[in-house]
Order: structure tokens, then C-alpha cells, then sequence
């Protein structure tokens, strides 16, 4: 058994990168090598050095999803450059015209959300109603010097909140620069917009084709990600009579 490392997101499984022309020993595939780790690259060039190598356009529209028995190669009507690479080689190519499964429809779907979510979280970040944790944790922050450990402040008599305090030991150097409120809340904005990319790019396209193809699919997960701080805000605010 060969381990091999897929690094573009656009390409979450080895039957996007990879399929098998010809079984036993004079066993032929083709491949798409930029969807490869470097390492992967070379374990597919010592083995398989005649491998039909697919180009971006072929990789992109599932060329590599084709089917082969051992003469016929069936494949998506667009993948015509590796359709002419697999002829050379004496297959038969059978290009059908089906719907278009374009690794890269999620992340045009995505576009208008991508907008949203990143729209909604700066509004936040700049205009959002300030909360009781706000303060809370800024204060536990701005007195860690005073004490020389981060203590909850407000309860426990002012005890160490070790191991869990080391979040606000990074925060106490945070707002050792500024106690200003878009500088405070840059690292929730940071996050909250890694979140999105990772939920996007790399969670949603492994859920299966329906949800790539789906453009519902990629704003019902910008919804939540775009509503959450400000609902957490006003929960908040609401909560303690703001």
C-alpha cells in the first residue's frame, strides 16, 4: 500500500487526481501532479514513469474522475487535452456530455457569501455594541502586571485561574499596546474570518457533490457564521440591561 498527500482543497480525494487506465503489471494511470505533495510527485513518477499526466483544465472540470476498462476510457465532454493524451496511448475515449461537476463551482457559488460573511464581521468589528466579557477579560488583562498572574478578578477573591488563564496572558500583551476597541476585538475578527475559510474551503467540499453544486448549501453556512457576533452582542448586552 502507497500513501499519497493531496494538497490542493479543490482536489479532496484521490479519485479527483488519479485514475487507473490499465491494471497488472503494466499498470498505467493518469494523474494531475500540482494536486500532489512534492513527495507524492515522486513516488507517482518511480512508479508509474509513463503515467499520463493531465493538465489544470482537465483536473478542473473532473477529468481524473474517468472510468477506464483497460481500452475504453470514458470521460466528462470537457476533458478534450486528456482525451488526446490518453488516444496517443492507444485508448479509446468516450467523452460524455454530463452535467458539470467543476471542482471549482463551490468556490463561485461562494463569492456573494464569502461578501456577506466578511461584510457582517468588519460591521461587527467596528460598529458592534461593546458586552460584559468585554470588560471582564480586559480588565483580568490590564491588572495581570499588578498582581504578576492572571487572576479572575471579579470572582474567587481574585485567584489564580492557571493553566487557564494563559489566553489572557497573551491578551495582557495585547492591550499592553491599546485598550481601543477595534484593536481589542482584531484577534476575534482574525479568527472569526479563518473560521470562514476553513468552513468553506476546506469543510463544505467534502460534504459530498450535492453540497459543492449547491448554492443554498454555501449560504447556509455563511448565515450562522455572519449572524453569530452580532447575536452573541446583543444577547449579552441584553443579558446584563444594556
Amino acid at each position: 500500500m502507497v500513501s499519497l498527500q493531496l494538497v490542493d482543497p479543490r482536489y479532496y480525494h484521490l479519485d479527483t487526481a488519479l485514475f487507473v487506465l490499465r491494471k497488472g503489471e503494466s499498470a498505467q494511470i493518469a494523474y494531475y501532479p500540482e494536486a500532489f505533495s512534492e513527495g507524492s510527485r515522486r513516488v507517482l513518477r518511480r512508479m508509474f514513469p509513463d503515467a499520463v499526466v493531465a493538465d489544470e483544465a482537465d483536473a478542473a472540470c473532473l477529468g481524473l474522475n474517468g472510468v477506464s476498462d483497460g481500452r475504453n476510457v470514458v470521460l466528462p465532454l470537457e476533458a478534450t487535452g486528456l482525451a488526446e493524451r490518453i488516444e496517443e496511448r492507444g485508448y479509446e475515449p468516450v467523452l460524455l456530455d454530463i452535467e458539470s461537476t467543476d471542482a471549482s463551482t463551490l468556490a463561485g457559488q461562494l463569492e456573494g457569501a464569502d461578501a456577506a460573511v466578511f461584510a457582517a464581521l468588519v460591521v461587527w468589528w467596528l460598529i458592534g455594541g461593546m458586552t460584559a466579557d468585554d470588560g471582564y477579560f480586559l480588565t483580568m488583562a490590564q491588572v495581570r502586571d499588578d498582581l504578576g498572574y492572571v487572576t479572575d478578578y471579579y470572582r474567587w477573591f481574585s485567584g489564580t485561574v492557571a493553566p487557564m488563564g494563559w489566553f489572557v496572558e497573551l491578551q495582557a500583551r495585547w492591550v499592553a499596546v491599546s485598550t481601543a476597541t477595534p484593536w481589542i476585538r482584531l484577534p476575534a475578527l482574525g479568527m472569526g474570518l479563518l473560521s470562514w475559510v476553513l468552513i468553506s474551503r476546506y469543510v463544505q467540499p467534502r460534504l459530498g457533490q450535492r453540497v459543492r453544486r449547491s448554492r443554498a448549501a454555501g449560504w447556509a453556512a455563511a448565515a450562522p457564521r455572519a449572524t453569530v457576533f452580532c447575536s452573541a452582542t446583543c444577547r449579552m448586552t441584553t443579558r446584563n440591561g444594556g
